[in-house]
């Protein structure tokens, strides 16, 4: 008698079980034909199912459901606008690694299947370097035009709600690399960049991923106040610039490094003597003004004695002076004490 009770309980488990499997694999198949349908999908929402029961579906954008009961339940899409129900994310999320998993392992995969289970994945979890270098495979292999495009928009998509995601800007990064990705393309690419981080000034993945003229970053300086991530991306820009000047030095009338020189001081006295503000961003300012010139001095010896020289022109003592008066009285012990200085100079 418990052997033919333990046999009915294997068979409704085997019986769930299998149901189950048929809805993660229907909800994966209607995932993965909203993203082919309608491939300018441009933002992402995971709504709890209370908030997705409110949304109007009575124009949806989406005609060519498989399965309609899925659809209204679980997912949401229009005016390329792609809502899904948290409800669901469990289950999709390992029904969707499943068969990227499988169709990356299996001899016989097409490349379409691969890169529509890798996309589906890259929504869910934007952090799958795994997804991430097979599309990154495929497209070395197969240098498409259009696929380069869709890969664009792919980023651009996750970026949309993930936007310090260095996995992403890792990929983006690599794309305008592409034999066949134009100037012109390589140009609005630079264009988005600029764009994106004049609106996202505190993340410093863009950064990385557009390093640009020094004149535009001194533009966000003087527009933003005390963003760090701005003068660490200068960093990179004057240290890059100097090194390459320096090999102009004997071969130019005017000295490249000397107006650069002239240009970095000017900049650091008007945020020296930039009036003040209740939020203290200008004392922020100020202070990251002067670790900067510090660093440069630090990475880039050759120009050392010239900043100093230009500092003593302009009537601001030497550079260890203005980085006392500079630095907040909680940094200031640091600073002094690394340039091996007293701390009451």
């Amino acid at each position: 008698m418990e052997q033919y009770k333990d046999e009915g309980e294997s068979a409704i488990a085997a019986e769930q079980q299998g149901d189950e499997e048929q809805v993660a694999g229907n909800l994966l198949c209607q995932f993965e034909q909203i993203l082919h349908d309608d491939p300018l999908i441009d933002e992402v929402g995971f709504l709890h199912p209370t908030q997705f029961c409110s949304l109007d579906f009575s124009r949806n954008g989406n005609s060519t459901t498989q399965d309609p009961d899925i659809y209204k339940r679980y997912f949401w899409c229009r005016d390329h606008k792609l809502a899904i129900s948290s409800e669901i994310l469990p289950k999709l999320y390992r029904a969707v690694r499943d068969a990227f998993t499988n169709a990356r392992t299996a001899p016989d995969t097409s490349t379409a299947d691969l890169m529509s289970h890798s996309k589906a994945l890259l929504i869910l979890c934007p952090d799958s370097l795994t997804s991430w270098n097979s599309r990154k495979i495929i497209l070395s292999l197969n240098y498409d035009y259009s696929m380069l495009e869709d890969e664009l928009k792919l980023c651009a998509l996750i970026l949309s709600y993930s936007p310090k995601n260095e996995s992403t800007w890792s990929h983006r990064y690599l794309l305008p690399a592409a034999p066949n990705f134009c100037i012109l393309k390589v140009l609005n690419e630079l264009k988005k960049s600029t764009r994106w981080s004049e609106l996202h000034i505190a993340d410093n993945c863009c950064f990385h991923y557009r390093r640009e003229e020094l004149r535009w970053d001194e533009m966000l300086i003087r527009r933003y106040q005390g963003r760090e991530s701005l003068w660490i991306h200068r960093r990179f820009l004057s240290q890059w610039w100097i090194q390459q000047s320096l090999g102009f030095e004997e071969t130019s009338s005017i000295s490249p490094v000397d107006t650069f020189v002239v240009q970095e001081i000017n900049l650091l006295w008007e945020c020296i003597n930039a009036p003040s503000d209740e939020f203290e961003e200008s004392r922020v300012q100020e202070e990251l003004a002067a670790l900067y010139i510090l660093w440069i001095s630090k990475q880039v010896p050759a120009v050392k004695e010239k900043l100093e020289e230009r500092i003593c022109s302009m009537s601001m003592g030497r550079l260890e002076d203005v980085l006392g008066r500079a630095c907040r009285p909680e940094k200031k012990r640091l600073w002094m004490s690394l340039l091996g200085l007293d701390v009451n100079s």
